[in-house]
């Protein structure tokens, strides 16, 4: 079944668990029929990597039938949410350019003020 699985070209993850089957398979027995030591000790280490090998394929399964999901209105908004992180990062740039205008705009009327143009803080501010 692996030959069948990974092709007579296997990866490297084919020919490890080949390797380990085949050393399994080709095991020898003791004098009571048992596995011999060799076996025992390679045994949980093929069944340890299959498993970890069958929920890759099973993911890449997953992945390829997600491919087909129809995308919704809502899962389209869904991703254009920005990451708490990125919020954070607009909010403290937000309040670095209110800031920033605010000193621009008590500038601008200290140097009025200088001046001797007519204009008040409060003129400037509401625009009149």
């Amino acid at each position: 079944m692996l030959t069948v699985v990974y092709g007579k070209t296997p990866s490297y993850m084919g020919r490890r668990l080949t390797g380990l089957f085949n050393r399994g398979r080709e095991g020898a027995k003791d004098e009571s029929g048992k596995d011999c030591e060799k076996v025992e000790t390679t045994r949980p280490v093929f069944l340890e990597t299959l498993t970890r090998e069958i929920a890759s394929f099973r993911k890449l399964a997953e992945l390829h039938y997600a491919k087909d999901v129809e995308v919704t209105e809502p899962l389209m908004d869904s991703h254009l949410i920005a990451s708490q992180e990125d919020l954070r990062k607009i909010i403290d740039y937000e309040a670095a350019l209110e800031r920033q205008f605010e000193r621009k705009l008590q500038q601008l009327v200290a140097w009025r003020r200088a001046k001797g143009e007519p204009g008040t803080s409060e003129e400037v501010r509401t625009g009149i």
